[in-house]
């Protein structure tokens, strides 16, 4: 995963994460609100956003991380870090 070209202040927070294993990659969400994209995965079949922020209907601040779901992707080293830089940054 990779930090997108973001002018976004979180984006310069968040470090890239090399997955050694990959159970699925997420692609071709359906994007119903504006949203920054932090991070992507780059597939042959293109570029998919994986860590994006949006401002819900309601004002608040939304962000999801798509890591997968082995062992390998929860519990990698950059994953956690950035785990604890989103959390941090909804505080």
């Amino acid at each position: 995963m990779t930090v997108s070209k973001s002018r976004h202040p979180l984006a310069k927070k968040l470090v890239p994460m090399n997955f050694t294993e990959v159970d699925e990659i997420y692609t071709n969400l359906e994007q119903t609100s504006p949203m920054w994209v932090l991070m992507s995965t780059n597939i042959s079949t293109g570029s998919f956003p994986q860590v994006v922020e949006n401002i819900n209907e309601w004002g608040g601040t939304v962000v999801n991380i798509l890591p997968g779901h082995f062992e390998a992707a929860t519990t990698n080293p950059e994953f956690i870090a950035n785990l604890k830089t989103l959390i941090n940054y909804l505080r």
